[in-house]
């Protein structure tokens, strides 16, 4: 924990430095600028967020009206739903109205949202302009937090209601720091925060069942904590679940375990969340 403070300051110190340079330069103001204008207008470049009007020369004005129940405003389409692989419909997946979307990547970036900005017609849209890499997205309930677990053994949980939502173009933003070559999210799991929730890691030669509740809360953008010490020889996670009632070993109980507990030797296999 002390190191990853001392790196969280470093973080901190590197970008002070950098708020101080906008605010004394004003030619880097500039090429901050014109660096998220270009990003701005490669989001919006799909058909679905062309709004030019096309105007008929030869229709006959009429005078504006509105119903019953005054003028008329846009609604959002409580029909929308977000599914596993990142694809907004109205057929699969869950209700956007039931929670709220998320998304994460390999590359460790999660993206919260609302829907807003999708159309009122609902048809098959991505959860971003650029799914390459997504690992899972889904609807969390309210309440619930989010546990992004990377290849090197570490988790960053995060709560929702900390990270400020993105609209139907948000291509998401920093989640968890990884580790360097070869590191990336492996998995990302939604957490109930209930007693008895447990989270199972299995790695190369070993695995391990680890307690929610001993998982701190962290802000998005750090490197979260690791869970999953490696036994000898062993160096990578390579899959990771979550069960609300913890998991079993035939018809036994498995304990779980605080996150600086060593993990077990062999494969895992034969144990399942528990019923």
């Amino acid at each position: 924990d002390v190191i990853e403070l001392q790196a969280e300051a470093e973080k901190l110190d590197a970008e002070f430095l950098e708020l101080t340079e906008l605010v004394s330069n004003p030619e880097a103001r500039r090429a901050v600028i014109d660096k998220e204008l270009v990003e701005t207008a490669k989001l919006f470049k799909g058909p679905e967020f062309d709004r030019r009007t096309v105007l008929d020369f030869e229709a006959t004005p009429v005078a504006a009206g509105s119903d019953d129940d005054g003028p008329r405003e846009r609604k959002v389409n409580a029909a929308w739903r977000l599914d596993d692989r990142g694809v907004f419909s109205d057929s699969h997946g869950d209700l956007l109205t039931s929670g709220l979307g998320w998304a994460v990547w390999t590359d460790g970036r999660v993206k919260f949202t609302t829907g807003s900005g999708l159309p009122f017609k609902i048809r098959d849209i991505p959860v971003a302009p650029d799914i390459t890499g997504l690992v899972r997205s889904g609807v969390l309930a309210p309440g619930s937090h989010l546990a992004l677990v990377t290849r090197r053994g570490k988790v960053l949980r995060i709560d929702p209601a900390a990270v400020n939502p993105q609209g139907a173009a948000g291509n998401g933003v920093a989640g968890v720091k990884l580790g360097g070559d070869g590191d990336e999210v492996i998995a990302a799991l939604p957490l109930t925060c209930e007693n008895g929730e447990a989270i199972l890691s299995i790695s190369e030669k070993g695995w391990k069942v680890t307690e929610v509740a001993d998982i701190p809360v962290k802000g998005r953008g750090g490197a979260g904590v690791g869970f999953h010490p490696f036994t000898s020889g062993d160096a990578a996670l390579l899959a990771a679940a979550v069960s609300a009632t913890g998991f079993v070993r035939g018809n036994r109980a498995v304990r779980a375990e605080k996150r600086a507990k060593a993990s077990v030797k062999g494969s895992g296999s034969d144990i399942t969340p528990a019923g």
